[in-house]
């Protein structure tokens, strides 16, 4: 709401002259929301009248008949990690923040293969040498961080005031300005330990929800499969001239669950829990989808994936196939503060004997996981996953976990680097499977066959 001000002026009181009541400074910073209001969707509307947009929704079709069977890893009813506290300690993972100037240039057919990043040079400092602690305010950082985490949500993390001093030593920087811009290297001191905070509480998060998560069978009738299996798409058309194709694919069901190009595109799996899965390669410019499409990268595994499976399909009798695009905040998802929603959830089911395997793949470049993209919270959170995989809920249905990030970065531009890793041994030690777009070597890696 907008208050008129004084004669119309939209002036508030302080920009006008004379006295004015104590409480009218804070009634015009009242900000009124209407609560069940409808002048949002009545906007839409007139927009849509008039022809500028126009949204449809377009229900997904389940696989028939739904597989029976199908575990997948969720938490206890009732448990979330807000019931912990957690303690910060220096016990953490090292953080290396590199606040050096760089310029990334990219060349060549394909650009996310041919990236050359060059940064401005400069030395590294970790936080508890003599000429960079002599110059940091520890009360300052104390608050900064009490602030970092309230703003965070994390507030079942108690940080004590004596344990800043041993932070200092997990943190280093690598900057190329003089330590005489004090304030400069403080703002960067404390940006440090803020991502010491995040990685701290992402590390608790994992090995918490690992204690409380059980195997949980999928049905479309409840959690989690009554939200993660028939996500409606929402089709939003911006340009008349193809309104009509797009309801007419939309309302008839077996079309829209076909493969199919502009405009439109979509791509039926027929392993896939539900039909169709839509792609941005193709796809209108006067439409836009939400969830968002498949983008290259993902449609590439997932036809890889089911070609392979196609090609192979007879040499493994009594074992079935299934894969899930997962959707983020409604799929299935773990550790939070990590930021751990994979794209898809793969399960190979065996029949003799009764077992089965649940990956988590991730189509994803490393070009931007810094300092380490080995030591990265997703990397760690797939270990995590691996490890759930243990427990005596999982052993005693005979369940398996493993994940993997699947990578067509060059190694030598892996930030932090392989340490000579063979590409098996950096898909064990580090859940990470570097393949070129035009090779299926992973495959059989990933179904554990």
């Amino acid at each position: 709401m907008r208050l008129q001000g004084r004669d119309l002026s939209l002036k508030r009181s302080n920009y006008l002259e004379g006295e004015h009541p104590e409480w009218l400074a804070d009634l015009e910073r009242l900000e009124i929301f209407g609560w069940n209001g409808d002048y949002i969707a009545c906007f839409r509307a007139i927009l849509e009248d008039e022809g500028f947009a126009r949204t449809v929704e377009a229900p997904v079709v389940p696989m028939r008949p739904f597989p029976k069977g199908l575990y997948v890893p969720f938490p206890r009813s009732g448990y979330t990690t807000v019931q912990e506290t957690w303690r910060l300690s220096a016990d953490g993972p090292d953080v290396l923040l590199d606040r050096r100037p760089k310029v990334a240039s990219a060349s060549g057919a394909n650009a996310a293969l041919a990236i050359e990043t060059t940064a401005a040079s400069g030395q590294e400092y970790r936080l508890d040498q003599a000429e960079i602690a002599s110059q940091l305010d520890l009360q300052r950082l104390y608050l900064a961080l009490l602030d970092h985490k309230h703003r965070r949500g994390h507030e079942n993390l108690f940080v004590d005031k004596s344990v800043v001093p041993d932070l200092l030593g997990r943190c280093t920087l690598h900057i190329d300005y003089p330590l005489s811009q004090w304030d400069r290297l403080h703002t960067d001191a404390e940006l440090a330990l803020r991502s010491y905070v995040d990685r701290y509480v992402a590390r608790c998060e994992r090995h918490s929800e690992n204690a409380h998560v059980a195997p949980v069978q999928l049905r479309l009738e409840e959690p989690p499969g009554k939200y993660l299996l028939e996500p409606p798409y929402q089709v939003r058309i911006h340009d008349q001239a193809i309104e009509k194709s797009i309801l007419n694919i939309v309302s008839n069901r077996k079309q829209f669950a076909s493969t199919a190009g502009s405009p439109l595109p979509r791509l039926r799996i027929d392993q896939h829990l539900y039909h169709p899965l839509l792609r941005d390669s193709g796809l209108d410019e006067g439409v836009s989808v939400s969830p968002g499409p498949l983008n290259a990268g993902e449609t590439r595994l997932l036809e890889t994936l089911t070609h392979w499976w196609a090609d192979n399909l007879a040499n493994h009798p009594g074992v079935h196939l299934y894969v899930l695009r997962n959707l983020p905040r409604i799929g299935v998802g773990l550790y939070r503060q990590s930021g751990f929603y994979p794209d898809f959830i793969l399960w190979v089911k065996h029949s003799r004997p009764a077992r089965q395997r649940i990956v988590l793949l991730e189509p994803h470049g490393l070009h931007h996981e810094t300092p380490n993209a080995l030591e990265s919270d997703k990397v760690k959170a797939l270990a995590a996953f691996r490890e759930l995989g243990k427990a005596d809920a999982f052993r005693k249905k005979r369940i398996t976990l493993d994940g993997y990030i699947v990578s067509n970065t060059p190694e030598d531009q892996i930030p932090g680097g392989t340490a000579g890793k063979s590409r098996d041994m950096l898909a064990t030690d580090h859940a990470v499977l570097l393949a070129n777009d035009n090779e299926d070597w992973w495959v059989l890696h990933v179904l554990g066959l």
